[in-house]
């Protein structure tokens, strides 16, 4: 079951709602004339989601989960994200600016360059996992995205990544690429940014809602 299937058909009916409400006042916050794709804070996205559906808000800058909730005896850690457009692309999922001179050192060779980026951002989503006593297999991607008049709901797996399958290396002077056969990863040199591949056709990928 999905996590969006373990809240009851009212909370998701109200989400939508406050959802439905905030993209009407799109016009409000419209920067150029003839856009109609419908706006959304992200901010207003977690404080929606924390309240409507009994979240703790774990946010404390720039950490891997944003909302941690709870079901019984499992504990889920959530990501919550939103952007234009529903074709598959790639997004910002975190910033490793503060190792920016380790991850240097391994400019020579795409292998180890990629594995040092991958178990950086491992280790990370590790330290937040004892944070917030999280499993590695249970926790979520939920993200919208947004395209003329529509919202689209969708939620994907969030796993750590499968640091024995790296493959698919590649690189330009801006950016590597690689992929551990779940996810398709980059990392962009000028920002010292991890991006990953957000696909509503992937296996572990599911299209909740559209409205």
């Amino acid at each position: 079951m999905s996590v969006w299937g373990k809240f009851s058909r009212e909370q998701r009916n109200e989400y939508i709602k406050f959802l439905q409400v905030y993209g009407a006042l799109s016009n409000l916050f419209r920067q150029k004339q003839g856009d109609l794709i419908p706006y959304l804070d992200s901010k207003f996205q977690e404080t929606v989601f924390t309240k409507i559906f009994n979240g703790q808000n774990v946010d404390i800058g720039n950490t891997p989960h944003d909302v941690l909730s709870i079901f019984g005896n499992d504990r889920i850690g959530i990501g919550l994200k939103t952007w234009m457009g529903s074709k598959p692309s790639f997004q910002k999922v975190m910033q490793l600016k503060r190792y920016q001179g380790e991850i240097n050192e391994y400019r020579s060779d795409l292998h180890s360059l990629a594995y040092k980026i991958s178990e950086i951002k491992n280790e990370r989503m590790k330290s937040d996992y004892e944070r917030l006593g999280l499993s590695e297999d249970k926790n979520i991607y939920h993200y919208i995205t947004r395209d003329k008049g529509i919202f689209t709901v969708n939620e994907c797996a969030y796993p750590l990544i499968d640091l024995d399958r790296l493959k698919n290396l590649s690189v330009t002077p801006s950016a590597l690429s690689w992929s551990d056969g779940n996810k398709d990863y980059r990392y962009t040199f000028g920002d010292s940014q991890i991006w990953q591949k957000f696909d509503s056709n992937n296996y572990n990928t599911l299209i909740l809602n559209k409205f």
